[in-house]
């Protein structure tokens, strides 16, 4: 049994384009996972952040790609988006929407992050 309710999975916020979208979906197979897996991508965060500094852009298309793969299965939507619009920015050599995207994407985790310890307190 998930020490997370399941209200959680229901819970509304903006997402980068401003449509409103469940940022938490997660079901009970991954809510356990899903600290761990918010750790990991704000990691990705620190990464994509170098990589852009360094212009780097095949390693963000790539850190993208990958978390655009695995953000639905942890039940994050508005991630999924996000990355998806990231991939997208790094394979069209736009810098602007590639700094766009780290930044909302390290929002919007931290986000997720927070609606989670709220549930979990």
């Amino acid at each position: 049994m998930s020490q997370y309710p399941q209200l959680v999975t229901r819970v509304e916020a903006s997402s980068l384009m401003g449509e409103t979208q469940p940022p938490l979906l997660a079901s009970d197979q991954f809510i356990d996972l899903l600290p761990g897996y918010l750790d990991a991508r704000r990691n990705d965060v620190s990464r994509l952040r170098t990589a852009f500094a360094s212009g780097a852009l095949s390693e963000i298309r790539f850190i993208g790609h990958r978390i655009r793969g695995t953000g639905g299965s942890y039940g994050l939507p508005t991630v999924t988006k996000i990355a998806a619009e990231l991939e997208l920015s790094a394979d069209n050599g736009d810098a602007s929407g590639v700094a766009r995207g780290i930044d909302a994407l390290d929002r919007e985790l931290a986000h997720a992050a927070a609606l989670l310890d709220s549930v979990s307190a």
